[in-house]
């Protein structure tokens, strides 16, 4: 392939990636992130709530009590993510000419800028991934390998759905990271020089550190490639076994040196996929994005042991079982899925592509190539079926920012709250963000706050004076109700408790307790398109009377 021609074939790769996570529609809703994505993506709400308590207080906050009531529950993720989008908020944006309440910084032009950022770094997550691969392929093939990965990247699903426009997730970064984290490895396990094996291993603990304090779901990579240091520093002859311990040494102490920067009271939750409700990786997905992911993995990996047994390719192998695991029931773990079959599958074409691999290997690229084409069929499909259901909810938030005063600072995570909104704790995020209104709990990609079972329990009461009693108790003054609850798993509403009969019974029935303060003009079936009972509007908005909260203009502006 000429200069000019691989030029070409990089532009059209770059082209179909970004256009793919800028399409509408393109991201598998169990992929990205569950029975609420089409409303709002509230992981990535949150996020941006957290961005903007960096642009407040100068600081990454450790603390957040506008989520959460009694106590201020730990935020949900190590500061990296938001803490970086924060301070390229602050290199991009002006200052002093926007809301006082965010620093100076203007509302529409930060979300403006936000909304972007996840094409953005997907592009630069797959442009890492390629690199890496090129690297760690050498010469003559480097130039097909980050041909290959930028192509697969371009219709891989899981980034589709993680990486799409108005999305916040840490998937890019833990990937980009751990594409760097295995190109430090190629070089250090092909290096001939001392120095250069040094090198190799120093960086490539201090990418797995920094991967960590992204996002803790990339210890399978991590711990596989600390898994073949240390065997390859076992296995070494007695002249070389210093330079091997050496290696480990330093990989473990760059590593920990960064993940010291992290959340210090992480606990295994953080680390290991949530099996506490039903699952919310791969298994949750349409069998057409499983069949995909399964099939690419291992017929990729599978492809790249058999051409050739090196210690690369087994930190490939070691770290795909747990990740593939791990992501069939956390969509956390997508990260170190994606690097690992991406990764695999341009070692395996390439070397499917030299003349000395076996015949026996030769039906795996079709292989491959029938697994990228139903991951390319799968999002086109999801492509002609996107629908405007976000607008009903953040209507319904807007409605609520301008029509209710303030409780309370919403810009600083210690600040007294006078009364919180009652809703599910998956869309806690996009409360605190779109309506800038406190909740009672959230919980959000197997991260949950201490107050998710009094929350759970309030909405589970059986009639609606229950309701109103303990949403009293839990000074909540406002609920957000969806149909859709009613069909949570999650949540295990009963079918005839308190929440279906607001949803059900008209509003003179309910009027001792609760008023019907706005609903929007979506409707959608109640209990869900496989248990319905009827149509009603796609979120109400109830006040409980009696409560402390006054239906009056805001004096913040609203979010367009």
């Amino acid at each position: 392939m000429t200069r000019l021609a691989w030029l070409a074939a990089c532009l059209a790769a770059l082209a179909l990636t970004w256009s793919a996570r800028t399409w509408p529609g393109a991201a598998d809703r169990a992929v990205a992130g569950g029975a609420y994505f089409d409303l709002d993506d509230s992981e990535s709400s949150l996020r941006l709530r957290l961005v903007e308590l960096c642009l407040v207080s100068d600081s990454a906050p450790r603390e957040d009590g506008f989520t959460t009531t009694g106590a201020p529950s730990a935020v949900p993720w190590p500061p990296l993510v938001h803490a970086t989008l924060a301070l390229g908020a602050r290199l991009v944006l002006p200052r002093d000419e926007g809301s006082p309440e965010l620093g100076g910084y203007s509302e529409h032009d930060l979300r403006a800028l936000l909304f972007a950022a996840g094409p953005w770094l997907g592009l630069l997550a797959a442009l890492a991934l390629a690199t890496a691969a090129m690297v760690a392929v050498g010469e003559p093939r480097r130039r097909t390998a980050f041909i290959v990965v930028l192509a697969l990247s371009s219709a891989w699903p899981l980034s589709l759905a993680r990486e799409s426009l108005g999305t916040l997730h840490a998937h890019p970064w833990v990937v980009a990271l751990l594409a760097a984290e295995l190109a430090a490895l190629a070089v250090a396990l092909r290096a001939s020089e001392r120095i250069d094996t040094t090198l190799g291993a120093l960086v490539c603990g201090a990418c797995a550190g920094l991967a960590h304090v992204a996002g803790p779901e990339a210890w399978p990579v991590s711990a596989a490639i600390l898994g073949v240091f240390v065997a390859l520093a076992m296995r070494a002859p007695r002249t070389a076994k210093r330079d091997g311990w050496r290696s480990v040494l330093l990989y473990v102490a760059a590593c920990l040196a960064l993940c010291s920067i992290s959340d210090p009271g992480s606990a295994a939750e953080f680390w290991l996929p949530d099996f506490s409700h039903a699952p919310r990786g791969l298994l949750s997905c349409s069998p057409a994005t499983l069949f995909a992911v399964a099939l690419t993995t291992s017929v990729a990996l599978h492809a790249a042991w058999c051409s050739r047994r090196d210690p690369l390719r087994t930190a490939l192998l070691a770290a795909a079982l747990p990740a593939l695991l791990c992501a069939l029931f956390d969509r956390r773990f997508f990260a170190p899925l994606t690097a690992v079959a991406l990764f695999g599958s341009a070692l395996a074409i390439v070397d499917r592509a030299q003349s000395e691999v076996r015949r026996s290997t030769r039906w795996r690229a079709p292989a491959l190539g029938l697994a990228a084409s139903v991951a390319l069929a799968s999002s086109a499909g999801r492509c002609a079926d996107g629908g405007d259901g976000s607008h009903a909810l953040t209507h319904a938030l807007s409605w609520l920012r301008d029509h209710t005063s303030a409780p309370g600072a919403f810009n600083h995570p210690a600040a007294l709250q006078s009364w919180r909104v009652a809703a599910p704790p998956a869309m806690a995020g996009s409360i605190a963000s779109w309506a800038r209104r406190p909740t009672v709990a959230y919980q959000v990609d197997g991260h949950a706050s201490t107050g998710v079972e009094r929350l759970l329990e309030a909405l589970r009461s059986p009639d609606v004076p229950a309701l109103s009693a303990a949403l009293a108790r839990l000074d909540c003054a406002y609920l957000v109700a969806l149909p859709r609850m009613l069909a949570d798993s999650s949540l295990a509403l009963p079918s005839e408790g308190a929440v279906a009969q607001l949803l059900r019974l008209p509003p003179a029935e309910v009027a001792p307790f609760f008023e019907r303060v706005y609903e929007s003009s979506r409707s959608e079936e109640l209990g869900g398109p496989t248990n319905s009972t009827g149509a009603g509007p796609a979120v109400v908005v109830f006040r409980r009377l009696s409560a402390r909260a006054n239906p009056t203009g805001s004096s913040m502006s609203p979010v367009r």
